[in-house]
């Protein structure tokens, strides 16, 4: 188990590292030797003694609320009165649509 993978991917989704190495155990992708040695790894290495990924993470673009601000607008609807509806600034509805940010990962249900 590499810890600056597990540093990578904790980045790109806002998770800490502390978090990965609990799942993949918890779905037994890796040992209880391996967990242990990766958190043994984790508390002795200064490099990884960092803040959380959470502050930098961008979040994930929810795209069902794209879909419904897409048929939306092909109703007449715009995006300052999906702002009123949902009692949002404007700012917030194009962040949490995703108007400017197409490197955060994509969230979508799974059919």
């Amino acid at each position: 188990m590499r810890l600056a993978a597990l540093d990578e991917l904790g980045r790109q989704w806002g998770v800490s590292i502390e978090s990965l190495i609990y799942r993949m155990g918890e779905l037994n992708f890796v040992t209880e030797t391996s967990i242990r040695r990766a958190h043994q790894r984790l508390h002795g290495t200064a490099d990884f003694r960092r803040v959380e990924p959470l502050t930098s993470y961008p979040g994930e673009i929810p795209t069902l609320l794209r879909d419904a601000a897409d048929v939306a607008d092909r109703h007449g609807f715009s995006r300052t009165d999906l702002a009123n509806e949902l009692c949002w600034t404007e700012r917030h509805v194009a962040d949490a649509l995703g108007d400017d940010a197409d490197s955060r990962p994509r969230l979508s249900i799974v059919k």
